[in-house]
């Protein structure tokens, strides 16, 4: 991003739709792992590490969260520097660091549990201003970067909740990993159902990439001369 924001830096508004289309696509992806992942913690936790490791159930949901929204705050860094607004980037990270390292401290008190917590509830809050920030340097609001995620959370949602409530039906006696075994393939198909039926901005976008570059490498094959 950043080589390919440097060199139009002129251009916010081509920026801007490059952001949004990054975002959407990245949020396509780490949206539904993420709070697919947090539906069935407790089974995954249990299945791969063993009931030793129960404790980080808790601490592993909170982290489910933070996944979702750093993966689109990360992207912060290419606005600044495509922009020449280093220093800018640097009070900004050095504050909201700050801030950070406060909340890990106060969370201290309570065990690791309290910094999870304390880490995560600190997340939350600093969305606003990193985003808000970063993306008003290519004339962008924060509403707007909300509004064009909003599909694919929904869809997102709607799915976590879906698998969530199919854990309470499934047989008590069964051992975690076959819940993980019902629940993950069921979340997969509803996720996907939902994007096309909706027809999700960033799954079309997506879909026609894939379709594109499978028939580009179909046609270089086709016409490799047979030696």
């Amino acid at each position: 991003m950043f080589p390919a924001f440097s060199i139009i830096q002129e251009d916010k508004q081509r920026i801007s739709r490059i952001y949004l289309r990054i975002t959407r696509n990245i949020a396509l992806i780490s949206f539904p792992l993420m709070s697919g992942l947090l539906a069935v913690s407790d089974s995954f936790v249990l299945a791969v590490f063993g009931s030793q490791w129960s404790g980080m159930i808790p601490i592993l949901k909170i982290f489910c969260v933070v996944g979702m929204i750093q993966s689109i705050v990360t992207l912060n860094g290419n606005i600044y520097l495509s922009q020449g607004r280093a220093d800018l980037q640097f009070k900004v990270g050095s504050i909201i660091g700050v801030l950070g390292v406060i909340a890990i401290i106060i969370g201290l008190r309570w065990g690791i549990k309290g910094v999870a917590y304390a880490y995560g509830t600190f997340s939350l809050f600093a969305v606003y201003p990193s985003i808000r920030i970063a993306v008003s340097l290519i004339g962008m609001t924060f509403t707007e970067v909300l509004a064009n995620l909003y599909s694919v959370f929904c869809c997102t949602g709607v799915m976590a909740t879906a698998v969530w409530l199919l854990g309470f039906t499934l047989p008590i006696s069964w051992p975690y990993w076959a819940y993980l075994l019902v629940q993950v393939p069921f979340g997969i198909i509803v996720y996907l159902s939902l994007i096309h039926f909706f027809k999700v901005q960033a799954y079309i976008e997506t879909f026609e990439l894939v379709k594109e570059q499978w028939q580009n490498r179909f046609n270089r094959k086709s016409l490799t001369p047979i030696v």
